[in-house]
């Protein structure tokens, strides 16, 4: 007699580390909700009707990833029904270009699939950049996270989150520097994060911290050499840390 195995369905919310690394789980534990290329800012605002029909990205990930930030409501599913998943990952990666933001009180992720689009680019306005790192950045989205924070508390869920904490990697397995991922080096990164982690330490965000030794950049890694990118190293600590 077989018995079935329990599926374990899990939200992530970020994209490099948290995704990536959900690639080594056991094939008991599954991605039923996938946020990604979406900075909290941008979360509960709604641009998207500023957006075409065709955004002439290369594919419907991209598009989709795309039109969601523009729209409203994201999170409302992770907001609202938070302890119906058996973990939530999160990583803040997608806060690392910062955010546009609108005169009419919009905002947007400055994500890789913005910049991709010419015709939504081209909607930005001169001047709304707002970049990860500025004061003006991370006040506005400590209140968010405060906000979300609260969220999964008046659920019960908050034991289920678990926030991934790893350093950006400064050298690949060669030992050479990591590119500037649109302008930003793996050291900025490091340094501008840190009030953001601390912040989330703070409310009492239940972390998993990579130790920083193992977070080496892969320069095979299957989406390219980037500095969150990583060896396998760091994607099993991650499962190990977090799967039965």
């Amino acid at each position: 007699m077989t018995t079935e195995t329990e599926v374990h369905p899990v939200f992530v919310y970020g994209s490099c580390v948290g995704r990536d690394s959900f690639e080594y789980f056991p094939n008991s534990y599954r991605v039923s909700q996938y946020v990604a290329r979406h900075s909290l800012l941008a979360d509960d605002t709604d641009a998207s009707y500023k957006l075409p029909a065709d955004l002439k990205l290369a594919n419907a990930f991209q598009t989709r990833m795309l039109r969601a930030d523009w729209g409203a409501g994201a999170l409302n599913l992770l907001r609202s029904h938070a302890s119906h998943f058996h973990l939530i990952l999160w990583d803040i990666f997608d806060e690392r270009h910062g955010v546009h933001w609108f005169s009419s009180g919009e905002v947007v992720t400055r994500s890789i699939d913005l910049v991709s689009s010419e015709t939504a680019l081209s909607l930005i306005e001169p001047g709304t950049h707002v970049p990860f790192g500025a004061d003006e950045h991370f006040e506005e989205w400590a209140e968010k996270a405060i906000d979300l924070v609260q969220s999964f508390e008046e659920q019960g869920a908050l034991e289920r989150v678990r926030l991934l904490n790893v350093p950006w990697a400064e050298v690949n397995t060669e030992g050479h520097p990591t590119p500037v991922s649109m302008g930003v080096t793996a050291a900025e990164a490091n340094q501008k994060s840190q009030r953001y982690y601390a912040h989330l330490a703070e409310l009492g965000v239940p972390t998993l911290a990579v130790p920083a030794e193992l977070a080496v950049a892969d320069p095979n890694h299957q989406w390219g050499e980037a500095p969150f990118h990583y060896v396998p190293a760091v994607y099993e600590y991650v499962r190990d840390a977090l799967t039965d």
